[in-house]
């Protein structure tokens, strides 16, 4: 460990992952907090979501896995149950219920505090991490600000931190391009895609006989047209998150009547008939989201040395498609290994890593603004809509989903791994056209009729 000390801006997933990443080349790692972290699995000021469902896709696991090794066997431990997001929690949207069948897209159900819990734990636990209380106020500069050199630090301990790295994982609201104006450099451009959304959750147990036989759970998704959706997913240790999903903003309410008016109002039928049945574990609680957001850190004409965004600071999702977890992870995980390829040389690392975070942001960000552009509700600034071709292809594959087994599991095998290529694969963009060129209609559109699982043809797992 020759690196010296890397100071890590902010203690949530994304912080954690990105602590536990430089923990392997620096002597010494110190996250800077500005919550005063709970000893147990406990909420705090900083998350305002986590209330709310949160995923981590099984890309995301992998990844956990290798920067902590038997992280996966922790979440099993501490009463995480597995299970197939094909087969046990069936989805429905637009086009209907998507087909059912035994698959290798496996989800840990978990709240939100003890996931952050268990991390928290795992970097405590490593010997050359450190996590202090304050706020950082700033970047410290050298050589004319062209490497930075530090924070300024609101704390119990010091004014400030030297560091030989600094990595900004302070959220979507991070001060990073203002701070960068402070030294000189231009503030990086924005997109958003806005579709508004808004949440309202609560933990439940469900009682025996609850939910139809053989589900999990249960997914009713908003759709342009139908913007109030729902879902019942498992948590830890015997519960579920219930969850009102509202689009364009149509904001589900907090209050015990209107939160299950809404949930009546779902595509579905039968989320408000098993939520009815469920015993409350929780308190409702209520979050708003504006929409996707991106900083183009990467078209920067010149950056200082020794700064690193990542998380959130670079890229917000939509949190209805669960990616913000696994894309802190995988960053952390590039992040590690583009440390170790520049042998000890820290200088050309904030030019590298670019493309590094490219690579890890693009596919998902690309996914998430594409299915917000299909509201005629959403906003653009500086980004514009998904391509209505683009728009109708995914239309159409998702009916095609609805009677084949095996289009159903590609569309959650590619974006639980982020693989683009399954999307556009000869295979399913033949099956597409076959269906758009057939004519036909959607068959499983009973909104009250969950289809039985079906078999699909095997697949190699993918690694």
């Amino acid at each position: 460990m020759s690196n010296g000390h890397a100071v890590v801006i902010g203690g949530s997933i994304s912080g954690l992952t990105a602590a536990c990443a430089l923990s392997e080349s620096f002597e010494r790692v110190t996250v800077v907090e500005r919550d005063r972290l709970p000893d147990g699995p406990g909420h705090r000021k900083g998350v305002p979501q986590a209330r709310q469902l949160h995923v981590v896709l099984p890309l995301g696991v992998r990844v956990l896995d290798s920067l902590f090794p038997g992280f996966e066997r922790e979440l099993r431990e501490a009463g995480c149950p597995v299970f197939d997001e094909v087969r046990d929690t069936p989805w429905f949207g637009a086009q209907g219920w998507r087909a059912r069948s035994a698959s290798d897209v496996y989800l840990f159900g978990f709240s939100r505090p003890l996931f952050e819990h268990l991390l928290r734990e795992r970097v405590r636990a490593t010997g050359n991490v450190q996590i202090v209380e304050g706020m950082v106020d700033g970047l410290r500069a050298a050589e004319g600000g062209e490497r930075v050199s530090g924070v300024e630090f609101s704390g119990s301990t010091a004014a400030g931190i030297e560091a030989d790295l600094v990595v900004d994982a302070s959220g979507r609201g991070s001060k990073a391009p203002r701070w960068l104006e402070q030294l000189g450099y231009e503030r990086p451009a924005e997109q958003h895609v806005r579709a508004h959304f808004g949440y309202a959750s609560r933990l439940v147990k469900v009682p025996e006989g609850a939910m139809p036989d053989g589900l999990d759970g249960l997914i009713t998704m908003p759709f342009p047209g139908h913007s109030k959706g729902g879902l019942i997913l498992p948590a830890d240790n015997g519960r579920h998150t219930l969850c009102c999903i509202g689009a364009a903003k149509d904001y589900p309410p907090g209050d015990e009547e209107g939160f299950y008016e809404y949930l009546r109002q779902a595509p579905s039928p039968l989320l408000a008939e098993i939520a009815k049945q469920c015993e409350p574990d929780t308190e409702i609680a209520t979050y708003h989201h504006p929409g996707n957001q991106l900083r183009l850190w990467s078209r920067l004409a010149r950056r200082p040395r020794r700064f690193i965004p990542i998380g959130d600071a670079v890229a917000s999702f939509n949190p209805i498609y669960g990616q913000g977890m696994t894309v802190a992870a995988l960053e952390a995980l590039k992040l590690r290994d583009r440390i170790a390829s520049l042998d000890g040389n820290l200088d050309p690392l904030a030019d590298e890593f670019q493309a590094d975070l490219t690579a890890a942001v693009e596919f998902p960000y690309g996914m998430a603004t594409q299915a917000d552009s299909a509201y005629p509700e959403t906003e653009y600034v500086d980004a514009e809509p998904a391509p209505a071709e683009a728009l109708q292809f995914f239309a159409t594959v998702e009916q095609v989903a609805t009677e084949d087994p095996e289009v159903a599991r590609d569309i959650l095998r590619a974006t639980g791994w982020f693989d683009a290529e399954l999307l556009a694969s000869p295979t399913l963009v033949a099956k597409a056209q076959a269906w758009a060129a057939s004519g036909k209609t959607v068959r499983n559109n009973d909104p009250a009729q969950v289809p039985p699982v079906t078999p699909a043809p095997q697949q190699e797992v993918l690694s």
